[in-house]
């Protein structure tokens, strides 16, 4: 690749990592309302995202690790650490009603 394109993939990459850290804060505002009213009302959700140049590919710059916690005092972990079957599909179904929410669908068929 040649160093314009490269640079340019790097200015890219770059706003998107600023538009994802933009997106996490309400993410997890409105899916921490969503699992309040799924009988989570302490969740916590965090997005932990590390940018590195070396992470460039074609999803961008960010690796993003997804941290949770459903009780009180304790802080967010690994989502695949410290969620239980119930609350990975509580979670499941938060992200996919947001999703349906901010792509204006309104039905979600969920299949298999």
């Amino acid at each position: 690749m040649n160093i314009e394109k490269k640079v340019e993939l790097l200015k890219i990459g770059k706003e998107l990592s600023d538009s994802r850290k933009i997106a996490s804060e309400k993410i997890k505002n409105e899916a921490k309302s969503i699992l309040t009213q799924l009988a989570i009302p302490n969740a916590e959700i965090q997005f932990k995202l590390e940018s590195h140049e070396g992470h460039l590919n074609p999803l961008g710059l960010d690796k993003v690790d997804i941290l949770f916690s459903a009780n009180i005092g304790k802080s967010p972990q690994p989502l695949s650490q410290v969620a239980s079957g119930g609350e990975i599909s509580r979670l499941n179904f938060t992200f996919r009603s947001l999703i349906a929410k901010n792509k204006n669908l309104p039905t979600g068929i969920v299949t298999g």
